[in-house]
């Protein structure tokens, strides 16, 4: 428990410090390359998206792939994915691209949602502790 704790905190803090390393990139990169200004807009914002996409992704790597599975939880990483990434990212992408024909960076936004809309759930799930188990018997 107290190692999950502290890997959560660490979490946050390195998903804050990618974020941020992103967003510093793009002002490095934005002004060096050619492209149109709608690709340039375009790109402006998947760096955005991206950095905030950081937090999630570090904070759903350590959990479910780090203390989860040291606690013994090896299948809530199968059921989340299976939840969130096929049964409401793909389906909602591609109905927003074939059906309602939403502006693509909508659609690379919906995309890059998959790892935010699990934290509640991981959240929820780390904090009833059914994760924990004993693996030395």
């Amino acid at each position: 428990k107290t190692d999950g704790r502290r890997l959560l905190f660490l979490s946050i803090i390195v998903g804050v410090v990618c974020g941020v390393l992103v967003m510093a990139t793009s002002f490095i990169v934005l002004p060096f390359v050619k492209l149109t200004d709608v690709s340039k807009n375009y790109l402006k914002y998947m760096f955005i998206i991206s950095a905030f996409y950081m937090i999630a992704k570090s904070i759903n790597i350590t959990l479910i792939n780090g203390v989860f599975y040291v606690g013994g939880d090896t299948f809530f990483d199968t059921y989340s994915l299976g939840v969130t990434m096929w049964g409401v990212i793909v389906p909602l992408g591609l109905l927003g691209t074939f059906v309602f024909n939403w502006p693509v960076i909508l659609i690379y936004f919906i995309l890059s949602m998959d790892e935010t809309i699990k934290i509640p759930w991981v959240i929820h799930h780390y904090k009833k502790y059914k994760w924990l188990n004993n693996l030395t018997n």
